[in-house]
């Protein structure tokens, strides 16, 4: 999961799942090299090996949390990560519940 601050008064709580690539065997460095192309050559962005070269986008948030009536300029996770306290230029921090996003309590 991941939480941003956002200057429209909201943070957000994100949800992600990481794939990450299989472990390759390393390379045998005695063998000779039959690459005839120079890395140098290459394109930008290309890349060595099969598979996906694409880094996955997140565009719709889990959770919206708007209780601030302006610009939230700080988010961060308690201990635990159960609870997640914000602070904004209202002078207020706001404290939530991540699995229900509701409002604990507004500090000020």
């Amino acid at each position: 999961m991941a939480l941003t601050a956002s200057g429209d008064q909201t943070a957000h709580i994100w949800r992600y799942m990481v794939q990450l690539p299989a472990p390759q065997p390393p390379p045998d460095v005695s063998a000779p090299c039959d690459d005839d192309q120079d890395s140098s050559d290459r394109e930008e962005g290309e890349v060595d090996g099969d598979g996906p070269s694409e880094v996955p986008t997140v565009r719709v948030a889990t959770a919206t949390l708007k209780s601030h009536q302006g610009v939230v300029i700080a988010a961060d996770w308690l201990v635990g990560g159960r609870q997640i306290v914000t602070a904004s230029w209202d002078r207020a921090a706001n404290l939530y519940e991540v699995e229900t996003s509701e409002l604990v309590h507004t500090l000020t």
